[in-house]
């Protein structure tokens, strides 16, 4: 891969998506709610919760976006830490350990939402 292919990579992977995720307010990512696709929508985007449910989501996107910073970053780090070696190779067992831990903070990560989403009371 060309140094510029692999910059505009990791630029968006490191940037752009957790700066859209994590910055941009839930509700124009989801045209106010519209392309909002969760569990009991109406219970959840009700006028008594609405702002609340917003603030929930924009909290939970911000903790993905974190997510995918330090995950990217640190699989950058392996990557350029193969590249340094003589005959360029990627560890496997450090790179699996850190999807490991990514996908594990991931399941994490979406468990709690679908418990802070289920059925209202």
């Amino acid at each position: 891969m060309s140094r510029s292919a692999h910059l505009a990579i990791w630029t968006l992977l490191m940037v752009v998506i957790p700066a859209v995720l994590g910055l941009l307010p839930i509700e124009r990512l989801t045209a106010g709610g519209k392309l909002l696709s969760i569990p009991h929508k109406a219970y959840w985007l009700s006028p008594l919760r609405r702002a609340q449910t917003f603030s929930m989501l924009q909290n939970f996107m911000r903790a993905l976006a974190a997510l995918l910073v330090i995950g990217s970053a640190a699989l950058h780090l392996l990557l350029a830490e193969a590249n340094r070696a003589a005959v360029p190779r990627l560890p496997f067992g450090p790179h699996m350990q850190g999807v490991s831990l990514f996908l594990a903070a991931l399941a994490v990560w979406c468990v709690l939402l679908w418990w802070r989403l289920r059925r209202p009371r």
